[in-house]
């Protein structure tokens, strides 16, 4: 997969903080999050990321 990005990315993205997508995966909410083999590091999909802002509109608008 060549199109990882980091938290940081991922909530600009979004429009939110990069805490925020920490408590969504503590609470298995938000985009998926992906796990690097071989290493404790976490990344998302621009393409997963992408797909659930479009899916999530409303909730992603209300945050702007």
């Amino acid at each position: 997969m060549n199109d990882l990005i980091s938290s940081t990315i991922a909530a600009a993205m979004i429009g939110c903080h990069f805490s925020t997508l920490h408590n969504w995966r503590q609470a298995k909410k938000g985009p998926p999050v992906v796990t690097i083999e071989g290493s404790t590091a976490l990344a998302y999909s621009r393409t997963e990321v992408l797909k659930w802002i479009e899916e999530n509109k409303e909730q992603v608008d209300k945050k702007g």
